[in-house]
């Protein structure tokens, strides 16, 4: 204790007040001056890793995302190849039935003609015979046959064609 008052009565407060401004103002330079001690020394603050970890996560988002564009992107493009070779395919049923259509039109065509020949020579015909006659038209309109010779002429004589039991 003797020791203690014996430091107080020697000490001038002046020299004692100096000191503890200087320390302060060397703390408040240290502060202030505190990144880039830490860049120097390759010491981090908790603030300094916390903004690191926060710019880390942001730049790894934005590669996510650009990603994700890209993916998003690849697939537009694969869509509009899908739909260019659905178009191509449609296409190729419509000309494919159409050419079907074609072939049964015709051939239906040469049967009703054949069929007219018959009945034309004859002049009658059976309910059967009939019956045929009439699918074999609405298979040949069925098939798109708009034929002027099967309108014309074979529907307007028919009815004139005796039925024979």
């Amino acid at each position: 204790m003797n020791e203690i008052k014996y430091l107080l009565a020697e000490v001038e407060w002046s020299v004692f007040l100096i000191i503890i401004i200087s320390g302060l103002v060397a703390f408040q330079y240290l502060t202030n001056n505190f990144d880039w001690f830490n860049k120097r020394f390759g010491f981090k603050s908790r603030k300094a890793r916390e903004r690191e970890k926060e710019s880390n996560m942001i730049v790894e988002h934005e590669a996510k995302i650009a990603d994700l564009d890209k993916k998003f992107k690849d697939l537009l493009d694969m869509d509009k190849v899908i739909k260019d070779k659905i178009n191509v395919i449609s296409q190729m049923i419509l000309e494919s039935e159409k050419k079907s259509d074609a072939e049964a039109r015709a051939r239906l065509k040469d049967t009703i003609s054949e069929r007219y020949q018959i009945y034309h020579e004859r002049g009658y015909w059976n309910r059967m015979e009939k019956e045929a006659f009439q699918g074999l038209i609405e298979d040949y309109e069925a098939h798109g046959g708009e034929n002027s010779f099967v309108h014309e002429i074979c529907e307007k004589e028919y009815p004139t064609w005796k039925l024979v039991d």
